[in-house]
Protein backbone atom coordinates (compact mmCIF):
# COMPACT_ATOMS: atom_id res chain seq x y z
CA UNK A 1 0.00 0.00 0.00
CA UNK A 2 1.61 3.74 -1.28
CA UNK A 3 2.13 6.22 1.74
CA UNK A 4 2.55 10.06 0.98
CA UNK A 5 5.71 10.97 -0.34
CA UNK A 6 6.31 13.49 2.47
CA UNK A 7 5.92 10.39 5.23
CA UNK A 8 9.13 9.15 6.28
CA UNK A 9 10.73 5.49 6.15
CA UNK A 10 10.60 3.93 9.54
CA UNK A 11 14.04 3.11 11.02
CA UNK A 12 16.12 4.66 8.09
CA UNK A 13 17.65 8.07 8.68
CA UNK A 14 17.03 11.35 6.33
CA UNK A 15 20.17 12.38 5.19
CA UNK A 16 20.13 16.51 4.27
CA UNK A 17 18.92 17.04 0.50
CA UNK A 18 21.49 19.78 -0.28
CA UNK A 19 24.77 20.03 2.25
CA UNK A 20 25.70 23.49 3.78
CA UNK A 21 28.37 25.34 1.93
CA UNK A 22 28.90 22.59 -0.29
CA UNK A 23 27.91 22.62 -4.58
CA UNK A 24 27.14 19.35 -5.69
CA UNK A 25 29.56 18.97 -8.89
CA UNK A 26 30.29 15.76 -11.30
CA UNK A 27 34.14 16.29 -9.54
CA UNK A 28 32.91 15.16 -6.44
CA UNK A 29 31.20 12.22 -8.10
CA UNK A 30 35.63 10.89 -9.49
CA UNK A 31 36.94 10.06 -5.97
CA UNK A 32 33.90 7.80 -5.52
CA UNK A 33 34.25 6.27 -9.16
CA UNK A 34 37.89 5.51 -9.13
CA UNK A 35 38.01 4.18 -5.30
CA UNK A 36 34.46 1.80 -6.04
CA UNK A 37 36.07 0.53 -9.04
CA UNK A 38 40.12 0.29 -7.79
CA UNK A 39 38.42 -1.84 -5.42
CA UNK A 40 36.67 -3.94 -7.04
CA UNK A 41 39.37 -4.84 -9.78
CA UNK A 42 41.73 -5.58 -6.67
CA UNK A 43 38.86 -7.90 -4.90
CA UNK A 44 37.86 -9.89 -8.81
CA UNK A 45 41.55 -10.47 -8.87
CA UNK A 46 42.22 -11.60 -5.39
CA UNK A 47 38.95 -14.11 -5.70
CA UNK A 48 40.68 -15.94 -8.92
CA UNK A 49 43.82 -16.28 -6.80
CA UNK A 50 42.00 -17.72 -3.49
CA UNK A 51 39.56 -19.48 -5.73
CA UNK A 52 42.89 -21.19 -8.08
CA UNK A 53 44.87 -22.01 -4.20
CA UNK A 54 41.59 -22.84 -2.49
CA UNK A 55 38.99 -24.67 -4.87
CA UNK A 56 40.20 -24.87 -8.34
CA UNK A 57 41.40 -28.57 -8.07
CA UNK A 58 38.34 -29.79 -7.67
CA UNK A 59 36.47 -27.30 -10.07
CA UNK A 60 35.67 -27.09 -13.61
CA UNK A 61 36.93 -23.71 -13.81
CA UNK A 62 40.95 -24.13 -14.95
CA UNK A 63 43.99 -23.41 -13.30
CA UNK A 64 47.12 -21.84 -14.46
CA UNK A 65 47.77 -18.42 -16.53
CA UNK A 66 45.47 -15.94 -15.66
CA UNK A 67 44.95 -12.86 -17.91
CA UNK A 68 43.84 -9.58 -16.68
CA UNK A 69 42.36 -8.19 -19.88
CA UNK A 70 40.98 -11.27 -21.03
CA UNK A 71 39.39 -13.74 -18.01
CA UNK A 72 39.09 -11.00 -15.39
CA UNK A 73 35.72 -10.12 -17.13
CA UNK A 74 34.34 -13.69 -17.19
CA UNK A 75 34.89 -14.51 -13.77
CA UNK A 76 31.75 -13.49 -12.00
CA UNK A 77 30.16 -16.79 -14.27
CA UNK A 78 33.02 -19.23 -13.58
CA UNK A 79 33.51 -19.18 -10.01
CA UNK A 80 30.95 -19.11 -7.18
CA UNK A 81 28.28 -19.77 -9.79
CA UNK A 82 25.47 -20.77 -6.59
CA UNK A 83 26.47 -17.51 -4.60
CA UNK A 84 26.87 -15.33 -7.43
CA UNK A 85 23.52 -16.14 -8.94
CA UNK A 86 21.73 -16.03 -5.19
CA UNK A 87 23.51 -12.46 -5.44
CA UNK A 88 22.21 -11.40 -7.91
CA UNK A 89 18.40 -12.65 -7.83
CA UNK A 90 18.55 -10.81 -4.41
CA UNK A 91 19.91 -7.67 -5.73
CA UNK A 92 17.16 -7.58 -8.38
CA UNK A 93 14.82 -7.63 -5.36
CA UNK A 94 16.18 -4.74 -3.77
CA UNK A 95 17.29 -2.21 -6.28
CA UNK A 96 13.87 -0.74 -6.88
CA UNK A 97 13.71 -0.32 -3.40
CA UNK A 98 16.83 1.44 -2.68
CA UNK A 99 16.65 3.12 -6.10
CA UNK A 100 12.83 4.46 -5.28
CA UNK A 101 14.62 6.11 -1.75
CA UNK A 102 17.21 7.53 -3.68
CA UNK A 103 14.71 9.65 -5.95
CA UNK A 104 12.97 10.56 -2.46
CA UNK A 105 15.38 10.79 -0.44
CA UNK A 106 18.82 11.79 -2.37
CA UNK A 107 21.52 9.91 -4.22
CA UNK A 108 23.54 9.33 -1.18
CA UNK A 109 21.27 6.50 0.20
CA UNK A 110 21.42 4.09 -2.76
CA UNK A 111 25.45 4.82 -2.70
CA UNK A 112 26.23 4.38 0.75
CA UNK A 113 24.09 1.18 1.06
CA UNK A 114 25.95 -0.42 -1.95
CA UNK A 115 29.25 0.50 -0.66
CA UNK A 116 28.40 -0.89 2.15
CA UNK A 117 28.02 -4.08 0.51
CA UNK A 118 30.79 -3.89 -0.73
CA UNK A 119 32.80 -3.27 2.52
CA UNK A 120 31.25 -6.28 3.85
CA UNK A 121 31.87 -8.84 0.82
CA UNK A 122 35.34 -7.98 0.98
CA UNK A 123 35.49 -8.13 4.91
CA UNK A 124 34.16 -12.02 4.73
CA UNK A 125 36.86 -12.82 2.12
CA UNK A 126 39.18 -11.14 4.44
CA UNK A 127 38.29 -13.61 7.00
CA UNK A 128 37.41 -16.29 5.30
CA UNK A 129 41.18 -16.26 3.38
CA UNK A 130 42.90 -15.78 6.42
CA UNK A 131 41.02 -17.75 9.36
CA UNK A 132 41.58 -21.03 7.12
CA UNK A 133 38.29 -22.74 7.63
CA UNK A 134 37.26 -26.35 5.72
CA UNK A 135 35.69 -25.74 2.15
CA UNK A 136 32.43 -26.13 2.92
CA UNK A 137 32.95 -23.63 5.65
CA UNK A 138 34.26 -21.53 3.07
CA UNK A 139 31.86 -21.48 0.78
CA UNK A 140 29.16 -21.16 2.67
CA UNK A 141 30.46 -18.46 4.71
CA UNK A 142 31.36 -16.93 0.74
CA UNK A 143 27.96 -17.46 -0.70
CA UNK A 144 26.16 -15.59 2.94
CA UNK A 145 28.62 -12.63 1.92
CA UNK A 146 27.46 -12.62 -1.77
CA UNK A 147 23.76 -12.66 -0.70
CA UNK A 148 24.38 -9.97 1.86
CA UNK A 149 26.07 -7.85 -1.08
CA UNK A 150 23.40 -8.29 -3.19
CA UNK A 151 21.43 -6.91 0.03
CA UNK A 152 22.48 -4.45 -0.16
CA UNK A 153 21.91 -3.16 -3.63
CA UNK A 154 24.82 -4.56 -5.37
CA UNK A 155 26.61 -3.59 -8.63
CA UNK A 156 23.28 -2.58 -9.48
CA UNK A 157 22.32 -0.50 -7.08
CA UNK A 158 25.95 1.26 -7.12
CA UNK A 159 25.56 2.00 -10.61
CA UNK A 160 22.29 3.06 -10.76
CA UNK A 161 23.29 5.63 -8.18
CA UNK A 162 26.39 6.81 -9.87
CA UNK A 163 24.20 7.82 -13.60
CA UNK A 164 21.65 9.39 -11.05
CA UNK A 165 23.96 11.40 -9.60
CA UNK A 166 25.59 12.47 -12.73
CA UNK A 167 22.26 12.88 -14.12
CA UNK A 168 21.30 15.69 -11.63
CA UNK A 169 24.28 17.93 -11.73
CA UNK A 170 25.27 17.82 -15.19
CA UNK A 171 25.13 21.33 -16.33
CA UNK A 172 22.75 21.36 -19.37
CA UNK A 173 20.49 18.26 -20.82
CA UNK A 174 23.19 17.68 -23.19
CA UNK A 175 26.14 17.36 -20.64
CA UNK A 176 24.71 14.20 -19.53
CA UNK A 177 26.27 11.59 -21.85
CA UNK A 178 29.18 13.30 -22.10
CA UNK A 179 29.23 12.29 -18.00
CA UNK A 180 27.85 9.13 -18.66
CA UNK A 181 30.65 8.36 -20.74
CA UNK A 182 33.01 9.86 -18.46
CA UNK A 183 31.87 7.23 -15.36
CA UNK A 184 32.19 4.12 -17.96
CA UNK A 185 35.57 5.50 -19.34
CA UNK A 186 36.88 6.03 -15.52
CA UNK A 187 35.73 3.04 -14.14
CA UNK A 188 37.53 0.54 -16.83
CA UNK A 189 40.70 2.53 -15.61
CA UNK A 190 40.08 2.15 -12.21
CA UNK A 191 39.15 -1.15 -12.69
CA UNK A 192 42.52 -2.39 -14.51
CA UNK A 193 44.63 -0.86 -12.08
CA UNK A 194 42.68 -2.30 -8.98
CA UNK A 195 43.57 -5.51 -11.46
CA UNK A 196 47.36 -4.92 -11.49
CA UNK A 197 47.56 -4.07 -8.30
CA UNK A 198 45.99 -7.54 -7.06
CA UNK A 199 48.00 -9.48 -9.25
CA UNK A 200 51.25 -7.73 -7.93
CA UNK A 201 50.31 -8.64 -4.14
CA UNK A 202 49.21 -11.78 -2.70
CA UNK A 203 45.31 -12.33 -2.28
CA UNK A 204 45.61 -11.94 1.76
CA UNK A 205 47.20 -8.59 1.43
CA UNK A 206 44.84 -7.58 -1.70
CA UNK A 207 41.53 -8.18 0.18
CA UNK A 208 43.62 -5.75 3.03
CA UNK A 209 43.47 -3.27 0.28
CA UNK A 210 40.30 -3.75 -1.33
CA UNK A 211 38.33 -3.47 2.00
CA UNK A 212 40.25 -0.52 3.36
CA UNK A 213 39.63 1.37 0.08
CA UNK A 214 35.82 0.50 0.00
CA UNK A 215 36.04 1.62 3.51
CA UNK A 216 37.41 4.91 3.06
CA UNK A 217 35.18 5.23 0.04
CA UNK A 218 32.50 4.58 2.40
CA UNK A 219 33.53 7.57 4.48
CA UNK A 220 34.03 9.90 1.75
CA UNK A 221 30.09 9.21 0.43
CA UNK A 222 28.64 10.08 4.22
CA UNK A 223 30.61 12.73 5.09
CA UNK A 224 32.21 14.39 2.40
CA UNK A 225 30.40 14.11 -1.00
CA UNK A 226 27.39 16.69 -1.03
CA UNK A 227 23.99 15.54 -1.98
CA UNK A 228 22.77 15.98 -5.85
CA UNK A 229 19.11 16.04 -5.44
CA UNK A 230 17.22 18.60 -4.43
CA UNK A 231 13.44 18.94 -5.12
CA UNK A 232 10.39 19.93 -3.22
CA UNK A 233 8.25 17.06 -1.40
CA UNK A 234 5.22 17.40 -4.35
CA UNK A 235 8.05 16.43 -6.79
CA UNK A 236 9.02 13.71 -5.23
CA UNK A 237 7.38 9.93 -6.34
CA UNK A 238 4.66 8.74 -4.51
CA UNK A 239 6.57 6.02 -1.95
CA UNK A 240 6.00 2.19 -2.96
CA UNK A 241 5.56 -0.92 -0.52
CA UNK A 242 8.19 -2.97 -0.71
CA UNK A 243 6.52 -5.39 -2.35
CA UNK A 244 5.60 -3.52 -5.29
CA UNK A 245 9.35 -2.40 -5.60
CA UNK A 246 10.29 -6.40 -5.99
CA UNK A 247 9.00 -5.72 -9.07
CA UNK A 248 10.42 -2.13 -10.26
CA UNK A 249 12.52 -3.14 -12.81
CA UNK A 250 10.04 -4.65 -14.60
CA UNK A 251 7.11 -2.44 -14.02
CA UNK A 252 8.93 0.75 -14.34
CA UNK A 253 8.90 0.14 -18.27
CA UNK A 254 5.14 0.20 -17.81
CA UNK A 255 3.79 2.25 -15.34
CA UNK A 256 2.91 5.82 -16.15
CA UNK A 257 0.94 7.65 -19.19
CA UNK A 258 1.82 6.39 -22.42
CA UNK A 259 4.88 4.49 -20.91
CA UNK A 260 3.79 1.07 -21.95
CA UNK A 261 4.08 2.91 -25.94
CA UNK A 262 7.77 3.46 -25.35
CA UNK A 263 9.34 2.08 -22.86
CA UNK A 264 9.49 -1.63 -23.36
CA UNK A 265 11.13 -1.37 -26.82
CA UNK A 266 13.47 0.91 -24.85
CA UNK A 267 14.38 -1.47 -22.76
CA UNK A 268 14.20 -4.26 -24.90
CA UNK A 269 16.82 -2.63 -26.91
CA UNK A 270 19.14 -1.75 -24.26
CA UNK A 271 18.64 -5.76 -22.90
CA UNK A 272 19.48 -6.96 -26.93
CA UNK A 273 22.90 -4.52 -27.02
CA UNK A 274 23.56 -5.28 -23.20
CA UNK A 275 24.14 -8.85 -24.26
CA UNK A 276 26.83 -7.93 -26.28
CA UNK A 277 28.69 -7.07 -23.48
CA UNK A 278 31.19 -10.20 -23.50
CA UNK A 279 32.20 -9.67 -27.53
CA UNK A 280 35.03 -6.67 -26.67
CA UNK A 281 36.99 -9.31 -24.49
CA UNK A 282 36.21 -11.67 -26.26
CA UNK A 283 37.09 -10.47 -29.88
CA UNK A 284 40.42 -10.19 -28.54
CA UNK A 285 40.69 -13.29 -27.25
CA UNK A 286 39.55 -14.26 -30.98
CA UNK A 287 42.46 -12.23 -32.62
CA UNK A 288 44.91 -13.88 -30.34
CA UNK A 289 44.09 -17.82 -31.06
CA UNK A 290 43.14 -16.91 -34.52
CA UNK A 291 45.71 -16.59 -37.39
CA UNK A 292 44.89 -13.13 -37.62
CA UNK A 293 47.33 -10.57 -36.89
CA UNK A 294 50.15 -13.28 -36.25
CA UNK A 295 52.65 -10.74 -36.42
CA UNK A 296 51.61 -7.81 -33.57
CA UNK A 297 52.92 -7.92 -30.33
CA UNK A 298 50.66 -9.48 -28.15
CA UNK A 299 50.33 -5.99 -25.82
CA UNK A 300 49.67 -4.24 -29.10
CA UNK A 301 46.39 -6.55 -29.66
CA UNK A 302 45.27 -5.67 -26.55
CA UNK A 303 45.72 -2.52 -25.79
CA UNK A 304 45.46 -0.95 -28.77
CA UNK A 305 41.24 -1.73 -28.79
CA UNK A 306 40.98 -0.23 -25.19
CA UNK A 307 42.87 3.08 -25.89
CA UNK A 308 40.48 3.41 -28.69
CA UNK A 309 37.42 2.87 -26.16
CA UNK A 310 38.91 5.35 -23.98
CA UNK A 311 39.50 7.63 -26.62
CA UNK A 312 35.63 7.33 -27.97
CA UNK A 313 34.63 7.94 -24.08
CA UNK A 314 36.95 10.65 -22.90
CA UNK A 315 37.31 12.35 -26.04
CA UNK A 316 35.10 11.98 -29.15
CA UNK A 317 31.77 11.82 -27.57
CA UNK A 318 32.65 15.15 -25.33
CA UNK A 319 33.53 16.62 -29.15
CA UNK A 320 30.03 15.29 -30.58
CA UNK A 321 28.22 16.84 -27.76
CA UNK A 322 29.89 19.97 -28.08
CA UNK A 323 29.16 20.57 -31.72
CA UNK A 324 25.60 19.17 -30.90
CA UNK A 325 24.70 21.93 -28.61
CA UNK A 326 26.39 24.11 -30.98
CA UNK A 327 23.97 23.65 -33.56
CA UNK A 328 20.76 22.25 -32.32
CA UNK A 329 21.20 24.09 -28.27
CA UNK A 330 21.41 22.64 -25.08
CA UNK A 331 17.65 21.76 -24.34
CA UNK A 332 15.84 18.74 -23.52
CA UNK A 333 14.35 18.10 -26.71
CA UNK A 334 18.30 18.00 -28.48
CA UNK A 335 19.59 15.61 -25.49
CA UNK A 336 16.75 13.32 -26.60
CA UNK A 337 17.97 13.35 -30.11
CA UNK A 338 21.67 13.55 -29.43
CA UNK A 339 20.96 10.03 -27.45
CA UNK A 340 19.22 8.78 -29.94
CA UNK A 341 21.40 9.79 -32.63
CA UNK A 342 24.47 8.36 -30.69
CA UNK A 343 22.96 5.24 -29.72
CA UNK A 344 21.62 3.94 -33.19
CA UNK A 345 24.88 4.86 -35.28
CA UNK A 346 26.68 3.25 -32.50
CA UNK A 347 25.36 0.09 -32.71
CA UNK A 348 24.91 0.53 -36.43
CA UNK A 349 28.80 0.37 -36.41
CA UNK A 350 29.32 -2.48 -34.03
CA UNK A 351 26.85 -4.42 -36.14
CA UNK A 352 28.75 -3.44 -39.53
CA UNK A 353 32.32 -4.76 -38.03
CA UNK A 354 30.74 -8.03 -36.88
CA UNK A 355 28.86 -8.16 -40.15
CA UNK A 356 31.57 -7.27 -42.63
CA UNK A 357 34.54 -10.01 -40.53
CA UNK A 358 31.78 -12.81 -40.48
CA UNK A 359 30.79 -12.35 -44.56
CA UNK A 360 34.09 -11.14 -45.63
CA UNK A 361 36.76 -12.51 -43.40
CA UNK A 362 36.02 -16.07 -42.62
CA UNK A 363 37.86 -18.73 -42.63
CA UNK A 364 40.58 -16.70 -41.02
CA UNK A 365 41.34 -14.51 -44.56
CA UNK A 366 41.33 -10.63 -45.29
CA UNK A 367 43.81 -9.86 -42.97
CA UNK A 368 43.74 -6.26 -43.75
CA UNK A 369 39.83 -5.90 -43.58
CA UNK A 370 39.82 -7.75 -40.30
CA UNK A 371 42.30 -5.24 -39.31
CA UNK A 372 40.14 -2.53 -40.23
CA UNK A 373 37.06 -3.52 -39.12
CA UNK A 374 37.88 -5.20 -35.69
CA UNK A 375 39.62 -2.14 -34.38
CA UNK A 376 36.36 -0.68 -35.77
CA UNK A 377 34.15 -2.11 -32.95
CA UNK A 378 36.07 0.15 -30.15
CA UNK A 379 34.41 3.04 -31.54
CA UNK A 380 30.69 1.55 -30.21
CA UNK A 381 31.58 1.77 -26.90
CA UNK A 382 29.27 4.89 -26.80
CA UNK A 383 26.19 2.74 -26.94
CA UNK A 384 26.41 2.13 -23.54
CA UNK A 385 26.26 5.46 -22.14
CA UNK A 386 24.06 6.78 -24.81
CA UNK A 387 21.14 4.55 -24.24
CA UNK A 388 21.29 5.66 -20.77
CA UNK A 389 20.90 8.54 -21.62
CA UNK A 390 18.41 8.20 -24.05
CA UNK A 391 15.96 6.23 -21.23
CA UNK A 392 16.40 9.59 -19.01
CA UNK A 393 15.52 11.66 -21.93
CA UNK A 394 12.31 9.45 -22.56
CA UNK A 395 11.07 9.61 -18.99
CA UNK A 396 11.67 13.36 -18.62
CA UNK A 397 9.56 13.60 -22.10
CA UNK A 398 7.14 11.41 -20.39
CA UNK A 399 6.85 13.44 -17.63
CA UNK A 400 8.74 10.96 -15.44
CA UNK A 401 11.54 12.88 -14.27
CA UNK A 402 11.38 12.73 -11.00
CA UNK A 403 11.73 8.46 -11.37
CA UNK A 404 15.37 9.01 -12.70
CA UNK A 405 16.89 6.69 -10.38
CA UNK A 406 14.81 3.85 -10.10
CA UNK A 407 14.88 3.82 -14.29
CA UNK A 408 18.86 3.76 -13.69
CA UNK A 409 18.73 0.99 -11.44
CA UNK A 410 16.54 -0.90 -13.55
CA UNK A 411 18.88 -0.71 -16.09
CA UNK A 412 21.68 -1.37 -14.12
CA UNK A 413 20.10 -4.98 -13.02
CA UNK A 414 19.08 -5.80 -16.63
CA UNK A 415 22.64 -4.92 -17.86
CA UNK A 416 23.72 -7.18 -15.31
CA UNK A 417 21.62 -10.32 -15.59
CA UNK A 418 22.99 -9.87 -19.59
CA UNK A 419 26.82 -9.79 -18.54
CA UNK A 420 26.47 -13.21 -16.80
CA UNK A 421 24.35 -14.22 -19.97
CA UNK A 422 26.62 -12.89 -22.51
CA UNK A 423 30.20 -14.59 -20.92
CA UNK A 424 27.93 -17.97 -20.77
CA UNK A 425 27.03 -17.82 -24.53
CA UNK A 426 30.44 -15.97 -25.89
CA UNK A 427 32.42 -18.79 -24.00
CA UNK A 428 36.00 -19.10 -25.08
CA UNK A 429 35.64 -17.58 -28.32
CA UNK A 430 35.17 -18.82 -31.93
CA UNK A 431 33.92 -17.58 -35.06
CA UNK A 432 30.15 -18.03 -33.78
CA UNK A 433 30.27 -15.11 -31.08
CA UNK A 434 30.24 -12.73 -34.68
CA UNK A 435 26.89 -14.58 -35.35
CA UNK A 436 25.69 -13.74 -31.95
CA UNK A 437 27.01 -9.84 -31.64
CA UNK A 438 25.43 -9.70 -35.30
CA UNK A 439 21.86 -11.10 -34.19
CA UNK A 440 21.47 -9.04 -31.38
CA UNK A 441 22.52 -6.22 -32.43
CA UNK A 442 20.59 -6.13 -34.92
CA UNK A 443 17.57 -6.90 -32.77
CA UNK A 444 18.31 -3.70 -30.45
CA UNK A 445 18.32 -1.92 -33.72
CA UNK A 446 14.85 -2.82 -34.66
CA UNK A 447 13.76 -2.29 -31.28
CA UNK A 448 14.97 1.65 -31.27
CA UNK A 449 13.15 2.09 -34.34
CA UNK A 450 9.68 3.55 -32.97
CA UNK A 451 10.00 7.33 -32.83
CA UNK A 452 10.89 8.50 -29.10
CA UNK A 453 8.09 10.46 -27.27
CA UNK A 454 7.72 14.11 -27.87
CA UNK A 455 9.38 16.97 -25.82
CA UNK A 456 6.68 19.94 -25.98
CA UNK A 457 7.88 23.20 -25.47
CA UNK A 458 11.52 21.78 -24.94
CA UNK A 459 12.93 25.23 -23.80
CA UNK A 460 10.77 25.31 -20.68
CA UNK A 461 11.05 21.22 -20.13
CA UNK A 462 14.69 21.72 -19.77
CA UNK A 463 13.74 24.90 -17.31
CA UNK A 464 11.75 23.16 -15.51
CA UNK A 465 13.84 19.39 -14.60
CA UNK A 466 16.69 21.79 -14.12
CA UNK A 467 14.45 23.93 -11.54
CA UNK A 468 13.95 20.80 -9.28
CA UNK A 469 17.46 19.49 -9.18
CA UNK A 470 20.73 21.64 -7.59
CA UNK A 471 22.07 24.37 -9.23
CA UNK A 472 25.44 22.51 -10.48
CA UNK A 473 27.77 22.54 -13.14
CA UNK A 474 29.28 19.69 -15.31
Amino acid sequence: MSTSANERDPLLPRLPYVDAGKKPKFSWLLPVLLMASISRGIFMFARFENHQKTFCPYSAYPCGYFSIWLELPSLTVMIQIWGVWASFLVSFMTVGRWSDLGDRRGRKFPLLLSVTGSVLINLIYLIVSNAGPSQDDARDLISIGLILEGLFGGFATYNGAVHAYAWDVASTPVSRLVLFGIIQGLSFVGFILGSAIGRATDYNISYILSFSIALLNLVFVYFILPESLDQPDAARPPHSSIFVSIFSPITIMFSGAGSSKYLPFLGLAFFMYSLTQAMQTTLLRFTLWSQYLRGLPRWLVLVTPRILELLTLLCILPCLAHFWKRKHGTTEHAALHLSGFASRNSILLATVSSTVILVFCMPENANVLYAIFAPLYSFSVVAGPALYALGGAYFVALGRGNQIGSLFGAFAVWRELALYLSYTMYGPGSSSIFWLTAFFLILSLLFLLPDAPAVENAEEVGVAQHDTGAPVEA
